[in-house]
Order: structure tokens, then C-alpha cells, then sequence
């Protein structure tokens, strides 16, 4: 398990945000100037796009994210249910909720533990 060969890792947005920094830091691909105009807005630019998913999936929408998943809104039906404490039947109202489904790249690529792309994951034999 991951937990016990110490590979396990909990990350915090503020956390993320630093590793993410890190990762930019360290691209050889950008000038010294890119990484400094980087570092100032990539922060605002994922806060965005995070209020952007919630936003659309709060209308009842859904954001399709490559390589990633599917956040959806997702509605449930309304249903009889019981009262805990009288145990008359009480009918709850249809409420919508959020659903993330995973892509395939996101699904395989988590089994084996390797980072894999969609069309990767089609042709992957570990």
C-alpha cells in the first residue's frame, strides 16, 4: 500500500499551489521572465477556473476536463423517507447534488500508479 512504502501524499490548495509553483520554477522551457509573470498569475488563474467548475455545475451543467474526469450536477428524486424520531414517512424533495466521474487515463492510470493520458489508458498493459 502507498501508505506503508511512504509514497501517500495529502495535499492542502495552499500546498498544491506551492508544488505547483515548484513544478514552474524548475520548466526549463520558460525565461526567467515567464517564470516571474507566471508566478504572479497562475495563482488567480486556478482560483478562477475553480469558481468557473463550481459555478457550472451549481446551474446544473457539467465540465468535461481532458485526461481528468466529469464534474456534473446530478438530481436526485424525491423519495419517502422515515422520521428517526417518530418513524412517521416523510417525503424528502428532490435535491440536486455533484458527481465527479473519472476519465479512463484517470481510472487506469490510478491502478497502477502511473500518470496516463486517455488514449494512453486504451492501449496500457502494465
Amino acid at each position: 500500500p502507498d501508505e506503508i512504502a511512504g509514497t501517500a501524499e495529502s495535499a492542502t490548495f495552499t500546498s498544491l499551489m506551492a508544488k505547483v509553483n515548484a513544478a514552474l520554477k524548475g520548466n526549463a522551457n520558460l525565461s526567467a521572465d515567464q517564470k516571474a509573470a507566471v508566478a504572479l498569475i497562475y495563482p488567480q488563474v486556478i482560483i478562477e477556473t475553480f469558481k468557473q467548475i463550481k459555478t457550472i455545475v451549481m446551474l446544473g451543467g457539467d465540465v468535461t476536463v481532458d485526461d481528468f474526469g466529469v464534474f456534473r450536477a446530478k438530481w436526485k428524486d424525491e423519495y419517502w423517507g422515515r422520521n428517526p424520531s417518530t418513524g412517521d414517512p416523510v417525503l424528502v424533495p428532490a435535491q440536486r447534488g455533484q458527481a465527479f466521474s473519472p476519465s479512463a487515463g484517470y481510472k487506469v492510470g490510478t491502478k497502477y500508479g502511473v500518470i496516463l493520458t486517455d488514449p494512453q489508458a486504451k492501449t496500457y498493459t502494465p
